[in-house]
């Protein structure tokens, strides 16, 4: 069980296991044979082992862990972090940490002219400028590296003992000068788009697949607005067996990157806020025909009978023609407000007089 008040979630079967044979459980959600019901959380959790009479007899805590890295025991019982999965199988000896991720000197951004980058990290530090993960087999790096056109350069290091690091990752774009209005840049592995085993190509009719990738949004003006892992799946129901496709970014704590808060889904909210203003205001007119055909006691009932009555009741109709009108403007002026917290770029200030 993954829960130490309830750890009844998935009961073992009655089975002998003879040296060298195992047993699979998968930690799915979805439940069926051999599936335990529930999943581990790459953010780390504990995993709890019990006998019938429910005492914890084993567990197993489970550290953040970044995409594709398995975390168990080895064949001496150590914890261990390890580079592949090996279902039925012996894990291997693993490794007792993870690298930490090299340091890029120059940020992601636009730029006009030729620069230099410094690499620092645990060496030896190999690195790619096509937007692939770097692996041992690619350049290592060894002094600054010239950058002169549009590039996306990633790092990892990879030292003895360790399991590789995160890829620290930037882009270079030369070409803002092209563009009136930010442009997003998505980079990823060839290997992960094309068709093949695992490529995204391959499988363009599963909903769930997505690789990883990194999105990075570029303002017109050269700045950073944002850089952060994600997946990349592809969109649509009718369009994925077509040579044109939609697209759709995951933006998942698996894929090691934060969550997408300040730069996107804050300012979508703009012409969401905009269109509930009026219909807070439908609603309060509304209330007049509502309440009248049905009967119901409130304002707007009020309204139509001070109206409607044998004489007009004009203190009921000012003062409830001041109370929606206030509401109104109350709305509004919210609104306003809002769109300065939802986009810091948005400012209220008074319009200056020749």
């Amino acid at each position: 069980s993954d829960s130490r008040n309830n750890l009844g979630k998935y009961t073992l079967p009655g089975k002998t296991l003879k040296p060298g044979e195992f047993f699979l459980v998968e930690c799915d959600e979805s439940g069926g044979k051999n599936r335990a019901g529930f999943k581990i959380s790459s953010s780390g959790e504990t995993l709890y082992l019990s006998g019938k009479d429910g005492k914890v007899t084993d567990r197993l805590k489970v550290p953040s862990l970044p995409l594709d890295i398995a975390y168990g025991r080895n064949d001496a019982g150590e914890e261990r972090y390890f580079a592949s999965f090996t279902p039925l199988g012996a894990n291997g000896a693993g490794y007792t940490r993870i690298a930490r991720a090299p340091v890029l000197s120059v940020p992601s951004g636009g730029y006009d002219a030729p620069f230099r980058v410094e690499i620092t990290g645990e060496e030896p530090v190999y690195y790619t400028l096509d937007g692939s993960v770097p692996t041992p087999a690619d350049t290592r790096y060894t002094g600054p590296i010239e950058i002169k056109e549009t590039v996306c350069l990633r790092a990892v290091s990879a030292p003895d003992g360790a399991l590789p690091s995160a890829a620290a990752n930037a882009l270079y774009r030369f070409d803002c000068g092209s563009y009136a209005l930010p442009t997003l840049t998505v980079s990823l592995s060839r290997n992960s788009l094309k068709s093949g085993p695992f490529g995204l190509l391959s499988h363009v009719m599963d909903k769930s697949m997505a690789v990883p990738a990194v999105a990075t949004l570029i303002g017109a003006d050269g700045s950073l607005e944002f850089s952060r892992e994600c997946g990349l799946g592809i969109s649509g129901q009718t369009s994925r067996g077509r040579t044109y496709r939609g697209w759709k970014l995951k933006f998942k704590g698996m894929y090691g990157g934060k969550l997408v808060r300040a730069h996107v889904l804050r300012n979508a909210l703009i012409p969401i806020v905009t269109v509930l203003a009026p219909l807070v205001v439908d609603l309060l007119t509304g209330a007049l025909v509502v309440e009248k055909i049905y009967g119901i006691n409130g304002i707007g009932k009020l309204m139509v009978d001070a109206i409607t009555g044998e004489g007009i009741d004009y203190n009921y109709v000012l003062a409830l023609g001041i109370l929606y009108s206030t509401l109104y403007i109350a709305v509004m002026l919210l609104v306003d407000l809002l769109y300065g917290v939802l986009d810091p770029r948005i400012r209220v200030a008074a319009k200056e007089e020749d």
